[in-house]
C-alpha cells in the first residue's frame, strides 16, 4: 500500500528507485493472461469460426462449471462454519 499511494494517482510503476524495484521484481509472475481472450492471427480466427468474446466466455464458463471440482475444505473450517450457523440458529430463536 505504501508504493501505491507513493506512485500516486496517474503515476508510474517505472519512475523511482522504489517503484522500479517493485516492478523488476513482480512483472514476471505477477502477469495475467486472459482465459477468454484472443491472441490468434485473423485466419486462426476464422478457422476456429470468428467466435466472439461473448462466445468464448459462454463456452469457457459451461466448461468451468462441467468440469469443476472444488477441494474440500479442511476438517477445522467445516467445524468453525457449523459453529457460526449455530450460533446464527440460536440467536434467531431467541
Amino acid at each position: 500500500m505504501d508504493l501505491i499511494k507513493e506512485v500516486g494517482v496517474g503515476g508510474t510503476f517505472l519512475k523511482g528507485m522504489n517503484a522500479l524495484r517493485h516492478t523488476l521484481k513482480y512483472y514476471r509472475s505477477e502477469h495475467s493472461q486472459t482465459i477468454i481472450g484472443d491472441r490468434s492471427s485473423k485466419f486462426e480466427w476464422e478457422e476456429g469460426g470468428c467466435k466472439d468474446l461473448r462466445e468464448r466466455a459462454k463456452e469457457t464458463i459451461r466448461e468451468l462449471l462441467r468440469n469443476h471440482r472444488p477441494e474440500p475444505l479442511d476438517k477445522k473450517i467445516t467445524i468453525k462454519i457449523d459453529n457460526i450457523i449455530k450460533e446464527a440458529e440460536r440467536k434467531i430463536k431467541q
